[in-house]
């Protein structure tokens, strides 16, 4: 008798351990019950920017457009090397982020010319951006809302003919030599293409330039282009710094505008 209490109470104890294993075996191991949210990092945790979007703006540098980082002031971190730092993106323009939700980054050199909202920043000189105006990618400046360049003005380096330095007169008739053609199959369309030239001095320093207006209008009457035009040298580089006008409305809206003098006010030679 004795002996068969003595199993009974061994099979209990038996029992008992092994009810506290299967107890703690789901503790440890979860069991059918869901995770606790608060401790879990979803894949959509991982991928969110961290970062403040006003402190990051598409600007222009050194011809292409990029987005650079801003300070608490919402100007460009410029080192004192002339260097931008420039966000990563990818081929279809999305932010590259690190392991922390980070965006990548990188160091630019500004060799020609840096864009913002506010001016144009380059070797040879600095064009204000005055207000009713923006810069937008790689030097235009547009119409605020305007990026669609219907208007726009934009300072260009021109590139040599054939190899060898010339004139700004020399530059011009070339240039005019190689679109006669053009213009004249124009003509036979029926455009009436008006151009006009004159000698002037370009901005407060009584720089040589010469300035050039041309309109293209379709058989219609209707605008084709309108370009307004400087022609100057610096420092042995030749520039053209351009207005354009490539929509009738558009044209329409700012025949108020006064090139010649915006340029004269606003183009900053160093």
């Amino acid at each position: 008798m004795e002996k068969l209490k003595s199993k009974k109470v061994i099979i209990a104890i038996a029992l008992v351990v092994v009810a506290v294993i299967a107890v703690v075996a789901v503790a440890l191991f979860g069991g059918n019950d869901k995770p606790d949210d608060s401790t879990t990092t979803t894949e959509s945790t991982t991928k969110a920017p961290k970062y403040d979007p006003a402190k990051y703006a598409i600007q222009g540098v050194n011809d292409k457009g990029v987005l650079v980082l801003l300070d608490d002031e919402g100007k460009a971190i410029i080192n004192d090397k002339n260097q931008i730092v420039v966000v990563d993106r990818d081929k279809d323009l999305n932010i590259i982020l690190d392991e922390n939700g980070e965006p990548q980054t990188h160091l630019e050199q500004i060799e020609t010319k840096y864009v913002t909202k506010d001016y144009v920043y380059a070797a040879d000189y600095t064009i204000n951006i005055t207000e009713g105006w923006e810069g937008f990618g790689s030097g235009y400046i547009v119409k605020e809302g305007k990026t669609d360049g219907k208007c726009q003005m934009k300072c260009i380096a021109l590139a040599d003919v054939d190899g060898k330095k010339v004139t700004i007169r020399e530059y011009i008739d070339n240039y005019n030599s190689n679109r006669q053609s053009k213009i004249e199959a124009d003509k036979k369309k029926g455009y009436t293409i008006k151009v006009e030239e004159k000698n002037i001095e370009f901005t407060d320093k009584k720089i040589p330039a010469i300035y050039v207006v041309e309109e293209t209008r379709k058989k219609d009457g209707t605008l084709q282009s309108y370009y307004e035009k400087i022609y100057f040298e610096l420092n042995g580089q030749n520039y053209v710094f351009q207005y354009l006008c490539s929509d009738e409305a558009q044209y329409n809206l700012n025949k108020d505008f006064d090139f010649l003098d915006y340029a004269n006010k606003n183009f900053i030679v160093k």
